[in-house]
């Protein structure tokens, strides 16, 4: 009978240091304006716990594996048609994440903006017009709130990793993806 519990406390605790792994994932805005200390805390990295799982006789020291994973959000940015140029909205929805990007609180980090399109329109063009996309929204965090250019990248996937595959027209594919990367 212990032997039973000891081996489902440890299988257990294996399922806990695996589920953290599986649960991370984007903070979806959609098209609304994120506050800055919401874009800290999705994007920060999560501390480390050193703590071990002890029961009786077994001592578990779970992997660490949030350290590890990228931090995102995204978010759907409106651009003006077949263009890369911010809207007034677009410009208002930015603005606290640049001021996340450029506290102190996120200052270890640097961060990669991918740009996505819907299924409108061919491989090419997507493809073209994300990447021009991704480089206007780094750009402003650049220019407009002084991000050092050396902490972010622009990179633009046109119609892959759809949001909403079932609607691949849908707008919510049409958006700007935020990762921080240690």
């Amino acid at each position: 009978m212990i032997i039973c519990k000891n081996l489902y406390v440890l299988a257990s605790a294996f399922a806990l240091s695996f589920s953290v792994a599986a649960d991370a994932e984007d903070l979806n805005l959609g098209g609304r304006s994120p506050s800055k200390e919401e874009v800290i805390r999705a994007l920060k990295p999560s501390a480390d716990s050193d703590e071990a799982i002890s029961t009786r006789s077994i001592k578990i020291n779970p992997k660490k594996t949030v350290a590890s994973q990228r931090n995102a959000i995204s978010l759907e940015i409106r651009f003006a048609y077949d263009s890369a140029r911010l809207t007034d909205e677009s410009i208002r929805q930015l603005t606290p994440v640049a001021e996340a990007l450029t506290s102190g609180e996120l200052d270890s980090l640097r961060f990669q903006v991918e740009g996505y399109t819907d299924a409108k329109g061919s491989d090419a063009y997507n493809k073209n017009l994300s990447v021009r996309r991704a480089a206007t929204v780094r750009n402003f965090f650049v220019q407009k709130h002084g991000l050092n250019a050396s902490r972010i990248q622009a990179s633009g996937y046109g119609k892959s990793n759809l949001l909403d595959p079932t609607n691949p027209n849908s707008a919510v594919n049409r958006r700007v993806r935020i990762v921080a990367m240690p």
